[in-house]
């Protein structure tokens, strides 16, 4: 028997192999040759306790391999026993695995049994899962439509029944105000109020078609159609690059910055002695509002020169440090720019209204005043900014220039309640300029009105300007722009079709979602030439490439199949708005004409936003001065939003220029004028 079959380790057959090996080489070799007699002695006592620790090392494994060779032999017969006796249970379990086998068989077929009910189950509650979604979505159409149906049902009974301190019989009728109906308005006559019908109106053509409001009449719809959202887009203009407007792309968020700090140094005379100490790195910061308003009294000299002319002189002491207060008042009033700065930027910029301003913000600094002064010192910067103007109106109207104009109305105030007027916004996108205007007119009985909407005011204010075009929504395109400005393009507002089947689409109206798809793939596109970058001739080209002019194609072509087809069968909602885009198709798509137009008009909408803003706090315009006040600082204001730069630093700097006798007014602008 070999020793790896009796289990004998490895280390144990090595030994014995380094043993032989000892015993071949010592044949062979004799290490005695060359030895001394005591050396010869040391070497045989060495060999001699060599062999005996190898005769030691041999008797430990003989003993070792017969442990294990007896243990190999009871393993084996301890196996051969185990084997019979395995035999008989291995038979018996046979028949029970064949018997087991047979049940999981069965069991297997009864589990595909119930997973093919299971399905059938699954699909039988998918479907009423679906059923009772459109029973659920019509349930809640019916609650909105019986919502809607309680409302004007109140409504109706309200009129009828509700009292009035009236001690007229009757109701006097309602007068169709020039801004009616423009919610409704499709592009048609038809869906217009019959006042304002171009083939009833059309002797009128400069006139307002306005009437007088009565105070207890309701605030009309806002004039602007949509206000939808849509990506603001970078950059400035350069000679190859399209401007498309300010937005936040591409600009940082800067975090408690205030400007230059106040610092509080430390007295470390006041230390107790024995301590130590450090100062820390970075100090703390704290920020501090103070808001006052102070009174400060100047002692004036009055000079008498020989030649008998007087001047008046305050020639401030060497420790005043307020002195310079004097040279900042402003002309013909007796406050700083500072404070009109501020008040002008709460009321125009903030949307405070001056007895707002009065009675509460100003009465908790401790003045007390009437807001009618607040109106003087806002006139007196109101005729400073006027000088400004023209200078601003020739940028926005420079020739080739491109603009974008729209109005809202406003409310103003007469002895005999109220009427409505029209505020006026124009803005210029490459120049980054915003002008509002509030122009006089004529209306159909020959009075004198301001703050009209007529012809007249639009082509007034436009004057002899060489425009290359004008974009507004569809209402002023057919109602007010003159077919004799034959040399300005005129271009409509994709973002109004797109309010009206969006409306159409809400009110459940299957047929709108096709046409908004491919409304929504032209806004995709246009934001993709922004965010590469792309110049107008690129703009321009991209815009009338195969993939656009497909788009294009194909929703014209689903518009008059639309009409054609199923137009008596489309709701409201839809015909207006299929209505629009027919009758402004040329216009609405006249965008792709050139890569500097806009896809909409939202650029003159966001602009005149804030308008609107103030028209909810301040209610009305009590006189004409009032509504040209209000056009005059919001023109400023929202230029220096455009140009990126702050309107108290500017109007601060401006009035500092005029009253220092500067007249370049061209260089005094918000894009011109230096600021420190």
């Amino acid at each position: 028997m070999e020793l790896d079959e009796l289990g004998i380790d490895i280390e144990a057959q090595n030994c014995l192999n380094q043993i032989q090996q000892e015993s071949w080489t010592s044949a062979d070799y004799d290490p005695s040759q060359g030895m001394t007699g005591e050396e010869l002695h040391n070497f045989c006592k060495f060999l001699y306790s060599q062999i005996q620790s190898k005769d030691e090392e041999i008797s430990r494994l003989t003993a070792n391999i017969k442990e294990l060779t007896d243990e190999v032999r009871l393993s084996r017969l301890q196996q051969q026993t185990y084997n019979d006796e395995n035999k008989a249970v291995s038979a018996s379990h046979s028949q029970k695995l064949d018997v087991v086998l047979q049940q999981l068989q069965e069991t297997r077929q009864e589990l595909t049994d119930t997973k093919r009910k299971l399905k059938t189950a699954e699909t039988l509650l998918a479907d009423a899962k679906e059923k009772n979604r459109q029973l659920e979505a019509e349930r809640e159409k019916d609650a909105k439509e019986r919502k809607d149906l309680e409302n004007d049902i109140a409504l109706l009974r309200s009129d009828l029944y509700s009292g009035t301190k009236s001690q007229q019989s009757g109701r006097s009728a309602e007068e169709v105000g020039a801004n009616d109906g423009r919610d409704d308005f499709d592009g048609t006559d038809a869906s217009l109020p019959e006042a304002n019908r171009k083939d009833e109106v059309s002797s009128e053509a400069n006139s307002d078609g306005e009437k007088s409001e009565k105070s207890q009449s309701g605030e009309p719809n806002n004039s602007s159609e949509d206000r939808d959202s849509s990506k603001g887009t970078p950059g400035t203009p350069t000679p190859k690059t399209i401007y498309h407007g300010p937005s936040r792309k591409g600009r940082t968020y800067n975090k408690y910055t205030v400007g230059t700090p106040i610092i509080h140094k430390c007295d470390l005379s006041h230390l107790p002695e024995g301590v130590t100490y450090h100062i820390k790195k970075n100090p703390k910061k704290v920020l501090h509002t103070i808001t006052k308003v102070e009174e400060h009294w100047f002692e004036e000299v009055v000079l008498t020169y020989p030649d008998g002319h007087k001047e008046t002189y305050f020639m401030p002491q060497e420790n005043d440090k307020n002195g310079y207060l004097y040279d900042e008042i402003v002309p013909g009033t007796h406050v700083t720019s500072d404070f009109l700065t501020e008040e002008t930027s709460n009321m125009y910029d903030m949307a405070c209204p001056a007895y707002r301003e009065v009675k509460n913000r100003l009465s908790e600094m401790g003045l007390k005043t009437h807001r009618q002064n607040l109106a003087n010192y806002a006139d007196k910067g109101y005729e400073i900014l006027k000088l400004v103007l023209p200078a601003l109106k020739d940028r926005a109207l420079a020739p080739g220039s491109n603009v974008n104009v729209d109005e809202t109305w406003e409310r103003f105030q007469t002895h005999f309640g109220h009427r409505k007027t029209y505020m006026w916004c124009l803005v210029n996108r490459k120049a980054n300029i915003v002008i509002f205007f509030y122009e006089d007119t004529v209306d159909k009985y020959g009075n004198q009105k301001s703050g009209g909407r007529n012809r007249a005011v639009l082509k007034d204010f436009l004057g002899d300007a060489k425009l290359k075009s004008l974009q507004s929504d569809g209402y002023i395109c057919y109602m007010y722009l003159d077919d004799d400005l034959i040399d300005i393009e005129h271009l409509c507002c994709l973002a109004h079709v797109r309010a009206k089947l969006e409306r159409a689409e809400r009110m459940g109206c299957k047929e709108a979602s096709s046409p908004m798809s491919k409304i929504r793939k032209l806004y995709k596109r246009e934001d993709l030439y922004v965010e590469k970058g792309y110049d107008a001739e690129k703009i321009k080209e991209m815009r009338n490439d195969e993939y656009t002019r497909g788009i294009v194609d194909e929703l014209q072509n689903e518009m008059f199949d639309l009409m054609a087809n199923k137009m008596d069968k489309l709701p409201k909602l839809m015909q207006q708005a299929l209505n629009y885009l027919h009758k402004f198709w040329k216009q609405v798509f006249a965008y792709r004409n050139d890569g500097e137009y806009s896809i909409d008009n939202l650029a003159a909408e966001r602009a005149i936003r804030p308008q609107t803003i103030q028209r909810k706090g301040s209610l009305f315009f009590g006189s004409v001065q009032g509504a040209l006040r209000s056009a005059m600082y919001n023109t400023f204001i929202q230029t220096c939003k455009q140009v990126g730069v702050s309107f108290r630093q500017y109007f601060k700097a401006l009035l500092k220029a005029v009253k220092s006798g500067r007249t370049d007014y061209e260089n005094l602008l918000p894009m011109t004028i230096c600021l420190d």
